[in-house]
């Protein structure tokens, strides 16, 4: 049985601020640094064997950090970045609804065919999202081995909508996600058949910060 853990980068630089960084290549800061460390220790009780990462630095740093200390390989994938805000990358909401009140409207009515402008549509994203994360899964599932995926919030809900066959962008604001938190995926021995075979077993466990 193999275990995927889902993990959120660290804290950000100015991330009270609240800004949309998406593809955005941002810091930790200094906390972030610091929950880094707490991270690479809680995990060092779960033999994992490989660590996958978003090649943005905010998850790939962590997840650099964790394959030196554990002496496993790291591989970064472009595809586990965050959602690509487009001309939104870097503003708050409130500079958002002052520069484009008409599609912030869309966007909070949750319309479907949403698209942030110069960006990604949602479905591109989850298609995106889902995509990746089939290698991962077929290798924990065929392999038995824990594996660690150090990525962004979105990704995340997006990944946990699928096994738990719900719509999370829907319900974003009701999931918390904190920086450095890990949720927790089990392969499920008694459907071995499901897509995704594995079941929610630890959502937003934030225990070593």
């Amino acid at each position: 049985m193999g275990n995927i853990f889902l993990i959120r980068h660290p804290e950000i630089v100015n991330h009270t601020a609240r800004r949309f960084y998406g593809w955005t290549d941002i810091g930790l800061s200094q906390i972030g640094l610091d929950q880094a460390t707490r991270l690479i220790s809680r995990l060092s009780r779960e033999k994992i064997s490989l660590v996958y990462s978003s090649d943005l630095y905010r998850a790939h740093y962590p997840a650099s950090l964790l394959a030196q200390s554990l002496n496993i390989s790291h591989i970064s994938l472009c595809s586990l970045r965050e959602i690509n805000f487009g001309r939104w990358e870097g503003l708050t909401y409130e500079e958002i609804e002052k520069a484009d009140p008409d599609l912030c409207r869309r966007w909070m009515s949750l319309a479907e065919d949403f698209r942030f402008p110069d960006g990604e549509s949602i479905a591109e994203f989850s298609h995106r999202i889902l995509q990746g994360y089939e290698a991962i899964i077929r290798s924990a599932a065929a392999q038995g081995k824990n594996i660690a995926v150090i990525t962004h919030g979105g990704v995340i809900k997006t990944l946990l909508g699928q096994i738990v066959r719900s719509d999370l962008s829907k319900g974003e604001m009701l999931l918390q996600l904190d920086f450095a938190s890990i949720s927790t995926l089990q392969y499920d021995e008694s459907q071995p058949e499901a897509e995704p075979p594995f079941r929610l077993i630890a959502v937003n466990e934030v225990s070593h910060l």
